[in-house]
């Protein structure tokens, strides 16, 4: 073998083994790209078609443009400091890879179905004018800044944005499914026919501009948002298709009412429940019709009714099985069917006051509702307190006496509520501090079968100033034995427009605290129709198209309220104390935070001590009869409860008989009595 030959063998093999082994010399297949990095860098190509990618003017690169049409890119990859490219007017049909180093790429042609890797650094990435694109399969690197894409089809969906993206815009018809949002995304610009839902709006974001004919609302609005004519104004509530951005939970709670196993129900005026969705922690209470809402990730779920009807016969079925296999898909075959046991007779009522202050008006909102199954006639009585004068009611009471008032009601069918409203003003010698007490009481034509409930008894004191948004907690204090039983706690939390104008939209949160048992949360009563939910702890109510007037065209109409109740966990203890603040949305404005709500776990207090001394139970151990004993007169609440916090028996009315407590099974309970005053009582107690 001459030696000429073994020399050209060698060469071969070395310059090859450079390119295959990533060394400095790279062989550039394309005689036109071998031409543009010429022209980049006179002499970095040789003849062979070798490129020195170490060539001192190659490194100098920092910015590049394309313009012609080759058939392999192959050597663009080796502009190890290039910080920005412009790609137009090409086919380029194989690109293997971008620089590392670049940080801008603009392509004004986009030939391929998809795009390599992109540049860890990139910042700027505008592509536009592809009809291959499929879309990107890769992720968008963290330092991505800005995002602009326009006329790529047929991508029909943009996922996988980054934290950190500032910018984007998206003009691309083809797209018909869009990811969620970062939270750093402060400018958006849409112009899509096929979206049909947007994800949640970044909290941060400072403009939407575009046009999205098919997408109905909005799931959010930010408060420091300028929107353009052509993006929606309205926000998504419970029942439109586009309260989520990934998919959705749909269906109804029907209620037989009237136990022609037909669902006939009428609008619903009494809180019936909620809905769950399990793996998760998302909870929606229903509508008017009993539908609910359940946003929900990509998966299979089991759906869970919970009824808060005492006399409920059953409800089928007792689950669903949901999918939702797609982002933005719904699963809508999900309604359940409660019966109820038939001839029960059982109102509840509730009732909301107003803080009392000298000089002005107090307002009292009573609902009276029928949770049995039979019509019921009655009356509402209200006692209130002597310092409190009477002013009007709507309707107007059948009766006022002294420091009385009397509604008489009739026929009140089942699963339907009457409303009063009650003003009463404060005189304004009437000192702060002063304690004042009201009791509102359904009387029954028929007997009740839960009297328990047809009192509620409000206990406060004469303010000299309110807050006009705040959140308050009865009680604010419990003792060890009454977090074991579970006692519920009244959360009311009130708000005021004091703005310049109407708010169209009150939206108020709450994260439950851990010391609140979320298992245990019932939806009471609002001022305002509103829909609420739980997602991942937060408490929502969301009161949409409210327009509630401004404070000073309408003092009194410009406040509203909620109230709802929930258990403290039985792991407090004595000494702990739970704090719970609400959030306050008027509009588009930052939140009103309200000063927190504390309750304290104490036995500390003399005056309850005092109470605990004057409630006497006898014989202790029971067998059939307790009799109580003290300081309150005839009347009490008295409610019994097992060892699990359920309630097992009670009275409500006249106690001199005593308490029958022969059904009960052996055991320790605890009892729970409360005066028409308020004051609170606790004993312990064996069942032999």
């Amino acid at each position: 073998m001459n030696r000429s030959f073994v020399f050209r063998i060698l060469l071969f093999l070395f310059i090859h083994g450079l390119c295959w082994t990533g060394a400095r010399a790279q062989f550039i297949p394309d005689p036109g790209m071998r031409n543009w990095l010429n022209g980049l860098a006179p002499g970095c190509v040789d003849g062979s078609g070798i490129l020195d990618p170490q060539h001192p003017d190659l490194l100098l690169v920092e910015d590049a443009s394309i313009f012609v049409n080759w058939q392999d890119l192959t050597g663009i990859q080796y502009l190890t400091n290039l910080r920005r490219l412009v790609m137009s007017h090409g086919t380029f049909p194989f690109l293997p890879a971008f620089p590392d180093s670049l940080e801008v790429l603009e392509m004004f042609t986009v030939p391929y179905a998809t795009l390599p890797p992109l540049p860890p650094k990139l910042r700027v990435l505008r592509a536009s004018t592809g009809y291959s694109f499929q879309g990107f399969q890769h992720p968008f690197p963290e330092t991505l800044d800005t995002l602009d894409l326009s006329t790529l089809s047929p991508m029909n969906s943009l996922q996988g944005l980054n934290e950190g993206l500032r910018f984007l815009r998206l003009s691309c018809d083809s797209v018909n499914g869009l990811g969620p949002l970062p939270s750093t995304l402060q400018d958006l610009l849409l112009s899509t026919a096929q979206l049909e839902c947007l994800p949640p709006l970044p909290i941060g974001l400072q403009t939407f501009l575009g046009g999205v004919p098919n997408v109905p609302c909005l799931p959010n609005m930010p408060a420091a948002c300028t929107f353009s004519p052509f993006v929606p104004t309205s926000v998504c509530t419970i029942v439109d298709p586009c309260a989520s951005a990934f998919g959705a939970i749909t269906g109804a709670i029907h209620v037989d009412w009237n136990g022609n196993g037909v669902q006939d129900d009428p609008l619903f005026q009494v809180p019936v429940g909620h809905v769950a969705a399990q793996p998760g922690a998302t909870v929606s209470g229903l509508d008017a019709n009993g539908r609910f809402y359940l946003g929900v990730d990509v998966g299979t779920y089991q759906v869970l009714p919970t009824v808060n009807l005492q006399h409920m016969g059953s409800v089928s079925p007792a689950s669903h099985v949901a999918s939702v296999n797609t982002a933005l898909a719904v699963d809508s075959l999900n309604d359940f069917l409660v019966t109820l046991l038939p001839n029960v007779t059982d109102l509840q009522v509730e009732a909301y006051v107003s803080l009392s202050r000298p000089g002005f008006n107090t307002s009292i909102s009573f609902v009276a509702r029928n949770v049995g199954s039979l019509p019921v006639s009655g009356s509402l009585q209200f006692a209130f307190d002597p310092t409190q004068d009477y002013q009007w009611s709507v309707p107007t009471a059948d009766l006022v006496q002294g420091s009385s008032a009397v509604w008489d009601f009739t026929g009140l069918q089942p699963g339907h509520a009457d409303t009063w409203a009650c003003v009463l003003s404060t005189p304004a010698t009437v000192a702060p501090g002063t304690p004042i007490q009201f009791m509102a009481e359904l009387v029954t034509n028929d007997p009740d079968a839960t009297p328990q409930d047809n009192v509620r008894t409000i206990t406060d004191v004469v303010v000299a100033a309110i807050d006009p948004n705040d959140k308050r907690v009865n009680p604010d204090t419990i003792s060890p034995a009454e977090v074991l039983a579970g006692v519920p706690l009244t959360y009311t939390i009130r708000y005021q427009n004091t703005g310049t104008t109407a708010a169209e939209r009150v939206v108020i949160t709450d994260t439950l605290p851990p010391g609140l048992d979320v298992q245990t949360f019932q939806y009471i009563m609002a001022s305002h129709p509103c829909t609420w939910s739980i997602q991942d702890g937060v408490l929502h109510f969301v009161h949409e198209n409210i327009m509630l007037p401004d404070s000073t065209s309408d003092p009194e109409g410009s406040q509203g309220f909620v109230q709802f109740r929930i258990s403290p966990v039985p792991g407090l203890m004595l000494g702990d104390e739970v704090h719970n603040v609400a959030n306050i949305y008027f509009d588009f404005n930052e939140p009103v935070i309200t000063e927190p709500a504390v309750l304290v776990v104490t036995e500390a207090l003399g005056v309850e001590d005092k109470e605990r001394e004057q409630l006497l139970i006898t014989p202790n151990p029971v067998r059939d009869r307790l009799m109580l004993h003290g300081a309150f007169g005839a009347w009490l609440q008295v409610d019994v409860l097992d060892g699990l916090g359920r309630r097992v028996t009670g009275l409500v009315g006249d106690v001199r008989s005593g308490l029958d407590v022969s059904t009960l099974a052996p055991g320790v309970y605890q009892l729970l009595a409360t005066t028409k005053d308020g004051r609170r009582m606790v004993a312990t107690f064996i069942r032999e």
